[in-house]
């Protein structure tokens, strides 16, 4: 498998301004390189929780909207959207194909309890892997990061970029770099971190959307601001690495069963 370019796009979600939001992420669409593009959390419309159903109610003409957007670029999209399915909403990150197709979907797996989500979403129950044009992507969202499980599952089932959409507040700037890069670490595996800016309420984004290497090297750090940032992710890098430090292969499940 070859080299392929990553993107990843940090922007002020505006609560509940599905119009505005889809707006600034379709320009910026229209900037990226070919290959891989992630998108914060729920960038349609935020933790816009009064009007949730609403907004869901949204999402599949948006999805049209990535669709062709995906063909015409030639990208791979990830972002999360909420969706209304079975009397449930739930957070969703769909996995665009750059042929326009839907590749797959991850319903959030872990609520933030704390932040109020349980309230507002039904949690999801699976961990996939899926084939894109970018090779094999598993995707976490946010607070799925502070799970090591989920995404040692997915890389176990093939993934070798974990893709990650987030809206991680500032109070917790710390944590989100250290769990990105630990992830990418422990799983000899690319993270593609899209995390959002700005201001919510009493709430403060920080941004700092990241690109890591199996080997650690942090490929993009955006800091603050609103944009877009790219690096070229390097697959021989990783299978050299896992063949230098076999510590997937040397790992020991019956010792670590309770």
């Amino acid at each position: 498998m070859g080299n392929i370019t990553a993107s990843v796009f940090q922007f002020d979600v505006i609560r509940g301004n599905i119009s505005e939001n889809r707006s600034i992420v379709m320009e910026a669409l229209e900037q990226c390189p070919s290959g891989l593009v992630v998108l914060p959390e729920m960038w349609s419309c935020g933790f816009d929780y009064k009007n949730l159903k609403a907004h869901a109610l949204v999402s599949e003409e948006i999805l049209k909207d990535l669709s062709d957007m995906a063909r015409r670029r030639s990208l791979v999209i990830v972002g999360s959207l909420p969706v209304f399915e079975r009397g449930n909403i739930y957070n969703v990150a769909h996995v665009m194909d750059a042929d326009g197709r839907l590749a797959g979907i991850y319903r959030k797996t872990h609520l933030f309890t704390a932040g109020g989500e349980g309230k507002g979403f039904a949690a999801g129950s699976s961990a996939d892997v899926f084939e894109t044009m970018a090779g094999p992507v598993g995707v976490m969202i946010c607070y799925d990061l502070r799970f090591p499980e989920l995404a040692r599952t997915l890389m176990d089932k093939g993934a070798r970029i974990l893709a990650v959409p987030a809206q991680w507040p500032a109070a917790r700037r710390t944590h989100w770099q250290t769990l990105a890069r630990a992830r990418a670490i422990e799983n000899q595996l690319f993270v593609v971190a899209a995390n959002r800016c700005g201001e919510d309420g009493e709430l403060s984004y920080p941004g700092c959307s990241l690109i890591v290497s199996p080997t650690d090297q942090v490929l993009v750090d955006m800091g603050e601001g609103p944009g877009l940032a790219t690096a070229e992710l390097d697959f021989s890098l990783m299978d050299d690495y896992r063949k230098a430090i076999p510590c997937l292969k040397e790992r020991r499940p019956e010792v670590y069963t309770p």
